[in-house]
């Protein structure tokens, strides 16, 4: 029997590029090893879209776009791709490994659906919602899960609400992953400096308390049973776990699962499970969590988490009985049921 055909995407516009094609790389791998026949489609920086067939290590490596080769790829109605030579491809299924502003924030979604293919993770709502910290935050809060307290922040902020904010604070896009544009804020005097970077990636910023907090994820898989991990737990030595500390290889390690008493570990994936299905998600979500001492906050869902051999998602989605090809695999059935 014939496997479906699965468009892999790659690269995109957000700034999270590289992480992207590293997730890439090790879901070709995955899905190559669980029998698909494979489209790897990149989208260049610029948003072009091209039929990669060169080295798989061009990928990992971002250097993709500089390979001989490419074929543009043209949209095809009803579903499909068109290259410049004016073949055909009809995918059965997209698998999106792609991140951030544009890929996961519910427009490539939105494009998906009008174009009636069907994609593994959350649809255009849930994906929306989740990008938006502000709006996940207020979720969690009507269902009654903790969160830090914030300040929305936008370029015609008053200076009442500026003078009013209380330091330290960490400032960070509302619309943003992988603490881009992020950064803490100690001062008065580094305020507009940080309010800046983090207004040149979206029109709304968010301010936040400035905590010594353990930083806490949980990975949910609904493969037609709601599955939810234990908590795993990023640890650096680095003072902020900004991009570099996130995607540089040895910055970081990950304790799976995160050394918890019981009734905290039970409490965070109740949390985890209640906000998955409170916004709208599907397939898998990655939740996270600050622990400040004894007291446990959301602090946003990733829709479409990393899949690098450092990424907490795999490492926790593990320990539900899922090694990466398997995991591959099952959101692919889930996409086509």
């Amino acid at each position: 029997m014939k496997r479906p055909l699965v468009a892999l995407l790659f690269g995109g516009k957000s700034p999270e590029y590289e992480v992207s094609c590293r997730s890439a790389a090790t879901i070709r791998d995955a899905l190559l090893t669980a029998g698909y026949e494979l489209l790897p489609v990149g989208i260049s920086r610029e948003g072009v879209f091209y039929l990669f067939r060169g080295s798989p290590e061009r990928i990992f490596a971002a250097t993709w776009e500089a390979s001989p080769g490419l074929s543009r790829m043209w949209f095809a109605p009803g579903g499909g791709f068109f290259t410049d030579s004016g073949r055909l491809y009809r995918p059965d299924v997209i698998f999106p490994a792609v991140h951030g502003t544009g890929c996961e924030d519910g427009r490539l979604q939105g494009f998906l659906d009008t174009w009636g293919i069907p994609y593994v993770g959350c649809g255009v709502e849930a994906s929306a919602l989740a990008m938006n910290k502000y709006l996940a935050k207020e979720t969690a809060r009507r269902i009654g899960i903790p969160t830090l307290p914030e300040v929305c922040l936008t370029r015609d902020t008053s200076e009442e609400t500026l003078r009013g904010l209380h330091y330290p604070l960490f400032l960070k896009p509302a619309r943003s992953g992988s603490s881009v544009g992020a950064s803490p804020v100690h001062s008065p005097e580094q305020l507009p400096e940080a309010l800046g970077r983090a207004l040149a990636e979206d029109t709304l910023a968010l301010a936040e308390p400035l905590v010594a907090a353990r930083e806490l994820e949980v990975a949910v898989l609904d493969d037609g049973t709601l599955r939810v991990s234990a908590p795993g737990e990023v640890l650096t030595d680095r003072a902020f776990y900004d991009y570099e500390t996130k995607y540089l290889r040895g910055t970081t390690r990950l304790a799976v699962p995160a050394s918890l008493p019981t009734a905290d570990a039970e409490t965070l994936s109740d949390y985890a499970r209640r906000l998955f299905l409170a916004l709208g998600c599907r397939h898998l979500a990655r939740v996270d969590f600050f622990a400040v001492g004894d007291t446990y906050y959301f602090n946003e869902i990733n829709t479409l988490p990393g899949f690098t051999e450092d990424s907490m998602y795999p490492a926790l989605a593990g320990t539900l009985g899922f090694d990466t090809v398997t995991l591959c695999d099952t959101l692919i059935r889930r996409a086509l049921a």
